[in-house]
């Protein structure tokens, strides 16, 4: 399956038969094989390597506090994941470790930079995946990919021990599931504040998987339909289709649904979201600088050398200036929520994208690369990284041919119980589990595509 799909990072041959020792046998998740995606969360003594060459062989010394969430969970890690270099791209190639494939069309894009996850949890390899999202990195795959995907609130997740928080709180752990009932145990499973997490969000007491069926008749939900946000330009019929069929399921199930979309500077959303994953590259200048190397393209992608030549034009008050775009789109859609209680966009401008498009090799200069993935990837997607709000990706959709169809629906900070209640309405009212792509492992001992 794997030489198909190039979706593994490393394979733990160790783990396969012995199993996990540190993995609870009495957890929620007990037994079900898992792999961490190659970037933000760690297992000490085991590779970490960030899709880069300059880490490669890189094995750090710390678990991170979500993998040891994972691992009362019961969940047993038998690998490492694909991204992107730096997990930086919406979609997953890079020089290390090459191309990895959508199960749905081996030509496509996965998506990014939770590829490689959202590549194994698709073709039923495994049942869920660790992922994070930092401006749409388990949204965008889960929508290329036909699974599930939510981003928690800025903050509900630990970062911890290494960091208090990635990308200047843009980016958000969790992981790739197929179902909402998944998504809601495994936040149930890691969603516990740690010690000297920077912030501390009050969790639901009765928990997210036990309020999935509640009432969602009469909340006010707002569909942004027609343009792309970065661009302007009109969305494909297909994909405006997907948001329609979604708005008219939530009006059948009791909601009250408008056209209707925030008010915000996209420059400055997404100017603040290129400034925060451009820091990557200080990161990498400072691990090359420790083993007494530079950034040079046998070590780093082109992007990454790009990025840090602009970064090195800031100086302080400059940098500053950079952070400083994010307060005034915050309180602009906070303000659009003030009267709505959920908003529905296209999880992605374009489903279908063409290997080879999108990667931090097929450009020499940073801005030429963002402005790309914006427009085909992070623009509905980034703007909620920018205001720490709660986002998820839904395959209610399919395209003419037969490729998956993301929606987003978003809530306000914190309120992840109202988005897993809705998002689990809309997958009993218009199921998704029977769709399976053409690499699936279920095809592989001869049952036949779906």
């Amino acid at each position: 399956m794997n030489a198909q799909l190039n979706a593994t990072a490393e394979i733990y041959e160790d783990r396969l038969e012995a199993g996990d020792s540190e993995a609870s046998p009495d957890g929620t998740f007990a037994g079900v094989p898992f792999m961490l995606k190659d970037a933000g969360a760690t297992e000490a003594g085991r590779r970490y390597e960030l899709g880069s060459r300059l880490f490669k062989g890189f094995v750090p010394r710390e678990t991170s506090n979500i993998t040891r969430l994972f691992k009362a969970a019961g969940l047993v890690n038998l690998g490492r994941t694909t991204t992107p270099e730096g997990a930086l791209a919406g979609t997953t190639e890079s020089v290390l470790h090459g191309v990895t494939r959508n199960p749905w069309n081996l030509q496509l894009s996965t998506g990014g930079s939770s590829g490689g996850a959202a590549a194994l949890v698709a073709a039923g390899v495994l049942p869920i995946a660790h992922g994070n999202d930092g401006a749409g990195s388990i949204r965008m795959p889960a929508a290329m990919c036909g699974l599930v995907g939510l981003k928690p609130s800025r903050g509900r997740v630990s970062m911890g021990p290494a960091a208090d928080e990635l990308g200047f709180g843009s980016v958000a752990e969790f992981v790739l599931t197929r179902s909402i009932r998944d998504a809601a145990a495994a936040l149930d499973a890691v969603a516990v504040p740690q010690v000297g997490d920077p912030f501390v969000l009050a969790r639901p007491e009765e928990g997210w998987l036990a309020g999935l069926e509640g009432e969602i008749g009469g909340l006010r939900v707002a569909l942004a339909v027609g343009t792309n946000w970065r661009t302007g330009e009109r969305l494909d019929l297909e994909t405006v289709d997907a948001v329609a069929k979604t708005g008219a399921l939530l009006t059948e199930l009791g909601c009250i649904v408008d056209a209707n979309e925030p008010s915000f500077d996209h420059d400055a959303a997404y100017a603040y979201n290129a400034f925060c994953f451009n820091v990557n590259a200080l990161v990498f200048a400072r691990v090359a600088r420790a083993r007494g190397l530079e950034l040079t393209d046998d070590l780093v992608e082109p992007v990454m050398i790009s990025a840090l030549e602009k970064l090195r034009r800031l100086d302080a008050d400059q940098m500053l200036r950079w952070q400083g775009k994010a307060n005034p789109v915050r309180r602009q859609i906070g303000a659009f929520f003030e009267n709505w209680d959920l908003l529905v966009t296209p999880s992605v401008p374009a489903s279908r994208v063409p290997l080879g498009v999108l990667s931090c090799s097929a450009f020499d200069d940073v801005d030429a690369f963002r402005a790309a993935n914006e427009a085909l990837q992070f623009a509905f997607t980034c703007p909620f990284n920018v205001t720490g709000q709660p986002a998820i990706s839904l395959p209610l959709g399919q395209t003419g041919q037969q490729t998956p169809l993301g929606v987003q629906l978003v809530a306000r900070p914190g309120d992840e119980g109202l988005l897993l209640r809705v998002a689990r309405a809309l997958e009993l009212a218009a199921p998704w589990s029977g769709r399976r792509p053409c690499v699936h492992v279920a095809n592989e001992r001869g049952e036949g595509a779906r």
